[in-house]
């Protein structure tokens, strides 16, 4: 039940919020319970890599790694060039990711580009497995997988989330047959389907 509400370079766990009631965690386990955990849309799989925001305006990608990032407009090619200069395969990923993004996303319409990104305004969280530079899980193929996208005000605060964008976007650039660019295939997240526990009020009470 990661949290996404951190645009830093991690999706927070929920022993990390130090804001969660003993109510809200009764709740966390009724909900996976009887599994219904669609709070924020159906749960996606939770994945191992290099998580990253980014928007498109102008015919440009814009990425960030942080508000702060956000609240500036977020970093172009060569800005992303020169913050990962000298990382080795932490360079590779997010120089290639930022590269095949860019080419998968401007084969889209301009209708298309807008209503996803807003024109700078919404962001795409996102995860990039890049087999060099994983964390813990080793992957078999460079991927790029969506999230969802949240809405920011000109002071880099969130005000809207759009959940069902992930899948939207990857659906639209599958599409164009631009879902397999030179280092990165690019995904929608794939959706878990979670059961109904069996004997549910012994389990929860355990």
């Amino acid at each position: 039940f990661p949290s996404h509400d951190h645009s830093a370079g991690h999706m927070s766990h929920p022993f990390q919020d130090m804001e969660l009631t003993f109510g809200d965690v009764k709740a966390m386990f009724r909900l996976g319970l009887t599994g219904e955990i669609t709070v924020q849309g159906n749960p996606t799989e939770k994945l191992d890599g290099q998580n990253l925001f980014v928007t498109f305006n102008n015919g440009k990608l814009y990425a960030a790694r942080n508000k702060g990032d956000i609240k500036n407009g977020g970093m172009d090619y060569k800005s992303i060039q020169t913050k990962f200069k000298g990382r080795g395969e932490i360079e590779k990923a997010f120089t290639f990711a930022f590269r095949d993004l860019e080419r998968a996303i401007q084969k889209l319409t301009e209708k298309q580009q807008t209503m996803i990104f807003k024109n700078g305004k919404a962001w795409m969280n996102l995860e990039i497995m890049y087999p060099g530079g994983t964390n813990v899980i080793n992957y078999d193929g460079a991927y790029i997988v969506f999230h969802g996208v949240s809405l920011y005000n000109d002071s880099g605060e969130k005000v809207e989330d759009y959940p069902d964008y992930a899948r939207m976007l990857g659906g639209m650039i599958q599409q164009v047959n631009a879902n397999t660019q030179k280092t990165f295939s690019i995904a929608k997240p794939k959706k878990l389907t979670i059961a109904k526990t069996q004997n549910f009020d012994e389990r929860l009470n355990y």
